[in-house]
């Protein structure tokens, strides 16, 4: 592989991996798409069942 991916491979892993990394590399989800993801499931699987019967 390349050596770039390598290095930059490893510094994430190293970032995951410590316990004193300093929190999480991408930020929480924000409510809104949870809500969103939420509504659509549910919209999802109403629509199959009525669908289905």
């Amino acid at each position: 592989m390349d050596d770039a991916f390598e290095q930059e491979l490893e510094r994430r892993l190293l970032l995951l991996e410590s316990p004193d990394g300093g929190g999480m590399i991408l930020p929480d989800l924000p409510w809104r798409d949870v809500v969103a993801a939420i509504v659509g499931i549910v919209a999802t699987i109403t629509v199959m069942l009525w669908w289905g019967y």
